[in-house]
């Protein structure tokens, strides 16, 4: 049944490919991985979802595609002190069934994430707003303690408008296929196929006039196609004009074809090995310890050649978060003890454990990048000279969610798993975003802690860094959390991803940069002139 699927899929790919492209409006085509989980901007959590709805909704403020904050809902905005943020809303936006955008949708919107309401996923963003008003077109936000990132908050989905006259009308199944979403993008959802694909139609009443009459994409398709194999085939047959994360094996071939242009991004990600510090045994240091030194990064790295990002350290971020501090950052890494393949070391600190003789485990894979079931194997073959011998649990993307959110449990309410191999990627950049979701103790704090990490000093240094404005002393703070983060190893970081891209070369207008989960701008892609990149 799977291999009539995948060719039934393989056939309705096929069969666009002879209204791909062309003169004249263009249909530009997107291959998914898998399908979306949601329109509701409180709910994009994973890069399928926010590709397409970065199409249809925008927030306040936005991200220039390199980490720079622009107006996008506000004309401009700036910050009167420690606590206060002011922003001067658009006057003139409509949303895509032109109705006016008014102040009443603002608050509603912002209110809504600050309330948690529908299970919100960005409501940590606002954790520390003490007031939200407003005045005409001004909008106020007060927070109740200084914070080096909220700056960044209302460029992400926390800073989403969407119009509440109809979220009300259809509470009940906002942001599915058929509740839909009403809000301000260059797009419309025109058709959502589930498990097949999700058709948008250029928003003919979008607001920014100018963007509008640029805008040469008359509808964006996104086409579900779960196998990697699926999605090269109908890449190389041009029914498909963009899509990521193809296996490393096929993209020698697509970069090798003149048709297709190949961009590598180093990303603000990182794919990490979670050991599960609530359970026996990797609730035992020792036995943390000895996987630490037992796994050759280096030498996994070096198998995926030019296509990986750099190599895992023993810091949870990488260095396109080191933002001002890289020299401090890149000294901290050469004075202390790293996570460096030592099997003798490795096979010590097992004899200090309570497990001196190995155990068996399970490794769950977060198998939507193909090449995390490699990954996988490596690490279970570095583990057996332990006598650690571990069986792989691969889960397909909608399946990982569940895993690295702790809603999948034992009978005694631990999460049900030993390891994890997964992934995350920073909202904007600053490592604060990469340290919450995987450290804080609290899930209501808005973290995965994926690996049920538990430590009261590192939550209190999470707050304290947070609102620490001078640079080096935020700094020193950092840095005694990563020490006893490092010396616990609740996380191996294996990568700082990267991402990795293939554009049809008859288009261009589409960046590829490290905002490009949040910052995918479809709307610029136009026909590429002779020459043109």
């Amino acid at each position: 049944m799977k291999h009539k699927a995948l060719m039934a899929a393989l056939a309705f790919a096929l069969a666009l490919s002879g209204c791909a492209g062309g003169a004249g409006p263009i249909i530009f085509r997107i291959a998914l991985d898998a399908d979306i989980n949601s329109l509701d901007p409180g709910l994009a959590i994973e890069y399928e979802s926010v590709q397409v709805l970065s199409q249809l909704a925008q927030s306040i403020l936005g991200f220039d595609g390199n980490g720079g904050l622009v107006p996008l809902l506000a004309e401009e905005w700036h910050q009167t002190d420690d606590l206060t943020y002011v922003y001067q809303i658009r006057p003139n936006v409509t949303f895509s069934d032109g109705s006016p955008m008014t102040m009443e949708d603002v608050l509603f919107s912002l209110e809504r994430v600050r309330n948690a309401e529908d299970n919100n996923q960005f409501s940590s963003h606002m954790a520390l707003v003490d007031s939200i008003s407003a005045e005409g077109w001004t909008l106020t936000i007060h927070l109740a303690s200084p914070s080096v990132v909220f700056k960044y908050a209302l460029a992400t989905y926390a800073g989403s408008v969407i119009s509440k006259r109809y979220y009300l009308a259809h509470r009940e199944n906002f942001g599915t296929a058929e509740g839909g979403i009403l809000a301000t993008g260059p797009f419309v959802l025109k058709e959502w196929k589930a498990g097949e694909s999700i058709t948008l139609a250029r928003n003919e009443r979008y607001w920014d006039h100018a963007a509008l009459a640029a805008n040469q994409v008359e509808e964006i398709v996104f086409m579900v196609l779960s196998d990697s194999s699926i999605r090269l085939a109908a890449l190389q047959a041009e029914s498909v004009d963009f899509t990521v994360f193809l296996p490393f094996e096929q993209l020698n071939a697509v970069a090798n074809n003149p048709t297709f242009k190949v961009s590598v991004t180093d990303s603000r990600g990182v794919i990490f090995l979670a050991l599960n510090t609530e359970r026996p045994p990797f609730n035992d240091k020792q036995v943390r310890k000895a996987v630490s030194h037992a796994l050759d990064i280096q030498k996994l790295n070096a198998e995926f050649g030019n296509w990986a990002g750099p190599p895992g350290t023993a810091l949870l971020f990488g260095s396109s978060l080191y933002g001002g501090d890289a020299e401090q950052w890149n000294a901290y890494l050469a004075n202390v003890e790293g996570y460096d393949y030592d099997m003798p070391l490795a096979k010590d600190y097992l004899a200090q454990s309570a497990y001196p003789r190995g155990f068996d485990c399970d490794l769950v894979v977060d198998a939507w990048l193909p090449i995390n079931m490699a990954r996988a194997n490596f690490i279970r073959e570095s583990l057996a000279p332990l006598g650690i011998n571990v069986t792989l649990i691969p889960v397909e993307v909608d399946e990982s969610y569940p895993y690295l959110m702790g809603e999948v449990r034992d009978k005694n309410g631990a999460r049900d798993y030993d390891l994890i191999l997964s992934d995350t990627t920073a909202e904007y950049p600053d490592l604060t975003s990469i340290l919450y979701i995987l450290l804080v103790s609290s899930e209501s704090d808005g973290g995965f802690n994926t690996a049920a990490y538990q430590n009261s000093e590192v939550d209190r240094l999470l707050q304290e860094q947070l609102a620490e404005t001078n640079p080096p002393r935020r700094f020193e703070i950092l840095k005694r959390l990563v020490d006893i983060v490092r010396s616990d190893v609740p996380y191996i970081p294996l990568e700082y991803m990267s991402f990795q891209s293939a554009l049809n070369t008859k288009y261009s207008g589409l960046p590829f940069t490290q905002d490009w989960i949040s910052y995918l701008p479809v709307q610029n892609v136009h026909l590429a002139q002779k020459g043109e990149l």
